[in-house]
């Protein structure tokens, strides 16, 4: 395993240097320790030639860089003579591939009537999900990769329209896992600040969830999908240009637990809070009356309510 191995594990997204290809840039890891914000920008450069690295946000540096980092990410495993001796090829340091939608991919609004797409179709209208939200979310399928077969294709974009990735959700009941995501995915599903007047988002857990809280509030405020239950610096970056989140979990412990480190991560960046009182049930099984009573209701994260989210959990 590699210094990029590592980065890759632990959710991190590496950017090469155009000036240098030995030079490579991170969200730097050590500015909470150095009493900075956390850093969204890529402002932290290392050299796998030198081992030479600096943020230009907290002002850290190091000459051993490759290793404060790689002990920084909890790889103790490693010693400054592997690290050394890490063959930097151009293979481990490569660009990733362009993202493509899934070969054979059309529009399930416009395939709704053929009968390639009927099972798919009946699946999606089954969930709630609007012939409005199909169309405006490009909902579709794939008729020929085989990996995305017999799922659910929801493109994951930023707020230019550039594909980001694709999630695949099975409609049969019988391929595993149930989602599948396209390489390398750590996005937010619709994170779009441009659209909406107030910048605020929802975040739940799945996308079908953030389609039906964006029915129940008739898509006044934006919501969008954490595509799992835990953040990274991909992630809070994505959240750039919204003034608050709204954090919408998943009624069972993990849930409730898993969005508390969300809330605690996000909370340097952003104002945060939770929806009041927890639901008692997943998103797409509330009512949309139920839903926005929890929105209406929603408190200020903060350390008080984190205990008592605490205490919660040991209820559920």
């Amino acid at each position: 395993m590699n210094v990029f191995d590592l980065l890759s594990m632990r959710g991190m997204e590496v950017k090469p240097s155009y000036a240098d290809e030995n030079e490579f840039k991170i969200c730097c890891l050590f500015c909470g320790d150095m009493g900075e914000a956390q850093d969204d920008r890529f402002r932290c450069g290392f050299n796998i030639q030198s081992g030479i690295g600096h943020c230009f946000n907290c002002g850290w540096s190091s000459r051993k860089a490759i290793l404060e980092i790689v002990r920084k990410l909890g790889g103790d495993s490693f010693d400054l003579d592997q690290v050394q001796k890490t063959p930097f090829t151009g293979e481990t340091r490569k660009r990733p591939k362009k993202v493509e939608l899934p070969e054979g991919f059309e529009l399930l609004w416009k395939w709704k009537k053929e009968r390639l797409a009927r099972e798919a179709w009946e699946y999606v209208r089954s969930r709630g999900i609007t012939e409005e939200q199909v169309k405006k979310h490009e909902i579709g399928i794939a008729l020929y990769d085989s990996r995305f077969r017999d799922r659910i294709i929801f493109p994951v974009r930023d707020p230019a329209g550039k594909l980001l990735g694709v999630v695949g959700r099975d409609y049969t009941g019988e391929r595993e896992p149930r989602y599948y995501n396209s390489a390398g995915l750590k996005y937010i599903y619709n994170a779009n600040p441009l659209t909406y007047s107030k910048r605020w988002i929802i975040l739940s857990e799945g996308i079908i969830k953030s389609l039906a809280i964006e029915r129940a509030i008739q898509d006044k405020i934006c919501s969008g999908s954490l595509l799992g239950a835990h953040v990274t610096n991909t992630k809070v970056a994505c959240l750039d240009g919204f003034k608050e989140a709204i954090l919408f979990p998943d009624p069972d412990r993990a849930g409730i637990k898993g969005f508390l480190g969300v809330a605690a991560n996000l909370t340097t960046q952003i104002r945060v809070s939770m929806v009041w009182p927890w639901p008692l049930k997943q998103a797409d099984e509330m009512s949309p009356k139920e839903i926005r009573e929890v929105i209406l209701g929603r408190r200020p994260y903060n350390q008080l309510l984190h205990l008592k989210m605490r205490q919660e959990i040991r209820h559920r």
